[in-house]
């Protein structure tokens, strides 16, 4: 079986298409699964999803382009991260945690991503890391 996706934009939003080819066991071609599923819908369920607004969401193609991400939706659409530390991981492992600086925000970020099995996606959350202010620092 292979899988496929493509992002388009139209007029009433962002979609992807995710197709995927079905075969018997001897690899006769039987016929093609499609689903068109609506970007802004991912984009919702990542923002309902976030327990603090430090937190970023991405669902990303096996290709490196960004398919939803929260925050920074429009910023991050169609980007693509093919040359990240993200993908650099990736190759490695199907799931890690690393640290770096986002190439969406520039923020220093706590990343944890996670191959989905059987589809071409990848889906990453992040959390922004904080230095402790001077104020609340411990000096004995």
């Amino acid at each position: 079986m292979e899988n496929q996706l493509s992002a388009k934009s139209a007029k009433n939003g962002c979609f992807f298409f995710l197709s995927l080819r079905v075969e018997t066991a001897n690899g006769e071609f039987l016929g093609v699964i499609a689903a068109l599923l609506n970007v802004d819908r991912c984009a919702r369920v990542f923002e309902n999803s976030r327990f603090n607004a430090d937190m970023s969401i991405a669902l990303v193609h096996a290709g490196g382009k960004i398919i939803a991400r929260v925050a920074n939706f429009e910023q991050a659409f169609g980007r693509d991260l093919g040359t990240t530390v993200l993908f650099n991981n990736v190759r490695q492992a199907n799931a890690g945690t690393y640290k770096t600086v986002s190439v969406i925000d520039n923020l220093n970020r706590v990343f944890s991503s996670h191959v989905i099995d059987s589809l071409p996606l990848i889906i990453g959350g992040a959390v922004m890391t904080r230095k402790a202010p001077v104020c609340c620092s411990k000096t004995t």
